[in-house]
């Protein structure tokens, strides 16, 4: 935008390239104003050049201050039709010319004021606002007839927006308060009273102004290894972020997609039925951020509880070689045992399944009987067979008959598990995540870790049980991932 200066006539001291080039500025004439630093870089319009009676008329003009130098930028008009050789005895002008008088139309952009500025003959521009809180417009002093101010507001359903010393004219529809309404105001006085008009679009349509926002984190049984972001609404799927502005606990992040409403997290490893409680989070990175279609974006987030839906794909385990004991059940409805007799010496077995090597896996089964005397042990050991002695048993889970909960590993070493005890109906579990062997419990519908093994043996391991005492039970014994 070319740059006005009031009362500017200033003689030169030199004209380059012959008198067609550019004037070196001089003094300022009588009574006006010259160039000066704070008009360094800036272009002028209007420039009348003249000496006797040649003229010149330029826009485009740009000063320099270093050489106090302006640039002839471009003819408008002149006296003889074409660019004039002036000399040092050209004066040049400040003015307007008729071109840019033709393009005045009072119209002028404006900060935004709750306090209206019709102080100016002819239209002036607010930027729209979107309301947050109560707005309460007054008149600035001195209103002048004929000025005009148009502003946009969009409605927040909340806050809408009062007026003091202005009046609604008779034709306004009234503020539209619908969340995303935008209500155009005119301003306007009329040498009498201060006034103001509202309306909005023929049928519309309310702004979506809501940020999207995450109802649910899951992980299903057909896609272990994909956690679903389920959003309140259509996302836009030119902006995914990358994978690191994701986190899962327990997991990582690998790569990111925008599905319809949902972000779908691809993660490493794949989840496992009955692990442990897991989380996601979001940080909005610098570019690509998720928004939706309307370009609202969503906010950080944390601790946001996934519900793991992954399903152990589970195997009826029979044991093999179980001394003493009764059997009973099949293979459609799973098989208990029940301990006849006391002793770990000889009353052990194992089964034909086992944990492959580095695979994840998990057997379990279900307490028959805690009571007095009577204890159940569910072992692996790397050496098939071995597991039907509990003092060989490298890792294992051990419930003692008053529900006191045990584990043992290496051998011959034994140490109190970390939480609780075990009744009749609870679950025992042996699982491995790669060289991650855990024991845990399952009582009133939740998994709870009670000890882990960490460095364990990547290779095959054999499932074994023990009991001690007559009528010790262990019922429907299941397994994943097993071989």
């Amino acid at each position: 935008m070319a740059t006005k200066i009031n009362r500017l006539k200033t003689a030169v001291s030199a004209v380059a390239s012959s008198g067609l080039g550019a004037f070196t500025i001089g003094a300022a004439a009588a009574g006006f104003r010259t160039f000066g630093a704070g008009q360094n870089g800036q272009a002028f319009d209007g420039v009348l050049i003249s000496e006797g009676s040649a003229w010149e008329l330029r826009s485009g003009c740009v000063y320099t201050h270093s050489g106090t130098s302006l640039s002839r930028g471009t003819l408008e008009d002149s006296s003889t039709g074409s660019a004039i050789a002036f000399t040092a005895a050209a004066v040049v002008t400040v003015s307007q010319s008729a071109a840019e008088l033709a393009r005045v139309h009072s119209v002028s952009d404006i900060a935004f004021s709750t306090a209206i500025p019709l102080t100016a003959v002819g239209t002036a521009y607010m930027p729209q606002q979107t309301v947050s809180s109560v707005l309460a417009f007054t008149l600035a002093a001195s209103p002048v007839r004929g000025a005009q101010v148009y502003l946009r507001l969009v409605a927040d359903g909340t806050n809408a927006p009062t007026f003091t010393g202005i009046k609604e004219w008779g034709g306004s529809m009234g503020y539209d308060n619908r969340p995303g309404i935008v209500n155009n105001f005119e301003f306007f006085y009329d040498g009498y009273d201060a006034w103001f008009t509202v309306a909005q679009q023929v049928g519309a349509t309310p702004v979506d102004l809501v940020a999207p926002t995450i109802a649910t984190a899951t992980v299903e049984n057909a896609a272990p290894t994909v956690v679903v972001l389920a959003g309140s609404e259509a996302l836009d799927a030119a902006f995914v972020p990358a994978a690191s502005a994701f986190t899962v606990s327990g997991h990582t992040v690998s790569s990111v997609a925008i599905s319809g409403s949902n972000i779908n997290l691809t993660v490493s490893a794949a989840f496992v039925n009955g692990e442990a409680a897991r989380t996601a989070a979001y940080t909005q990175p610098g570019s690509n951020n998720v928004r939706d279609v309307a370009g609202n974006l969503l906010a950080n987030f944390s601790d946001l509880s996934i519900t793991n839906n992954v399903g152990a794909a589970s195997q009826i385990v029979r044991l093999t070689g179980l001394q003493n004991t009764t059997e009973s059940g099949d293979g459609t409805s799973g098989w208990n045992y029940a301990s006849t007799l006391s002793g770990f010496g000889s009353n052990g077995g194992v089964c034909d399944l086992s944990f492959p090597n580095a695979t994840d896996c998990e057997v379990y089964l279900t307490l028959g009987n805690v009571s007095s005397g009577r204890d159940v042990v569910l072992g692996l050991d790397s050496v098939s067979g071995n597991s039907k002695d509990v003092f060989s048993a490298d890792y294992g889970i051990w419930t003692e008959g008053d529900g006191k909960l045990t584990k043992c590993t290496n051998g011959s070493t034994t140490t109190a598990g970390a939480a609780g005890t075990m009744v009749t109906g609870n679950k025992m579990r042996l699982k491995r995540v790669g060289s991650t062997i855990t024991a845990a419990k399952y009582s009133g519908g939740v998994w709870t870790d009670m000890a882990t093994w960490t460095g364990a043996s990547t290779g095959q391991l054999f499932i074994g049980i023990n009991f001690s005492g007559s009528g010790a039970q262990a019922n429907d014994l299941r397994g994943a991932g097993l071989a």
